[in-house]
């Protein structure tokens, strides 16, 4: 159930009109001032009841605590050894490519939020999380509840949240591929020319051999950031030439990197 139950009552003179600025031509004998001042009190209590039909769920400030609790501590198995490391200069050549792929910090990684649709319900002092910046508060029956205000969000925020959202759409809607075999990441290491983890990682394979799969097998890779970090020389050889622009075009299920688009 949302929250629209829990609301106070609309005006008494609810007008049921979104904005009232036609009205307020429209009806002389009342004040300008006085109608208005109505109609806005309308709208502004239309926004509350928009808002508290996006929450879903609720969660008392100590059950709030107590997930975000186990989820920092779940995260503190990856993210405290790699801290760790980064202060003794010590590089890790699998664990830290997440930390340095994405612009991800520890403390963000081990904050917890349930998502849009929850609100907290206030019991006391409103934590310094929960800043005006990105949540408002509904005042409701069951008391304040403190939620995830989307109007807050800025637009460039909102473009980036509907481009990845419509990139993962597009991509779970795609036939998938399941013949590219990995390939991008022999083609990464093409020729030798750029080897980024040598000096941590050496090459298993004597460089002739890569290069030989690369060149007899089909190189059919469709996620753009594998396909740029290709060796110059092995870009013309796949068959697909993926860029930033045909991304919702080019993605698709079974590539090993679409997981990797859900972290973002």
């Amino acid at each position: 159930m949302s929250l629209t139950s829990y609301l106070a009552a609309p005006p008494r003179d609810f007008c049921g009109a979104p904005f009232g600025a036609g009205r307020v031509i429209s009806r002389g004998r009342l004040t300008a001032q006085g109608k208005l001042w109505r109609c806005w009190q309308c709208c502004a209590w239309l926004a509350r009841v928009n808002a508290a039909a996006a929450i879903l769920h609720t969660l008392q400030l100590a059950e709030w605590r107590a997930l975000s609790d186990a989820h920092r501590a779940k995260a503190l198995r990856h993210t405290a050894p790699a801290r760790a490391r980064a202060d003794r200069g010590e590089p890790h050549a699998f664990e830290d490519f997440l930390f340095h792929y994405y612009p991800f910090s520890f403390a963000k990684l081990e904050t917890w939020h349930p998502g849009p649709d929850v609100g907290m319900i206030i019991d006391g002092e409103t934590p310094a999380s929960f800043s005006d910046r990105h949540y408002s508060s509904l005042h409701t029956s069951l008391g304040e509840v403190r939620f995830v205000d989307r109007a807050k969000m800025q637009e460039s925020e909102r473009r980036r949240l509907e481009w990845i959202r419509d990139l993962l759409r597009a991509t779970r809607d795609r036939t998938p591929n399941f013949s590219c075999f990995g390939l991008h990441e022999w083609a990464m290491v093409y020729r030798g020319i750029d080897v980024r983890h040598a000096s941590t990682t050496p090459l298993r394979l004597p460089q002739e051999e890569i290069d030989a799969v690369v060149e007899s097998l089909p190189v059919c890779c469709s996620h753009y950031d594998a396909f740029r970090f290709f060796a110059e020389p092995a870009r013309p050889l796949n068959r697909l030439q993926p860029d930033q622009d045909s991304r919702q075009a080019m993605e698709q299920p079974a590539c090993l990197h679409a997981n990797m688009d859900l972290y973002k």
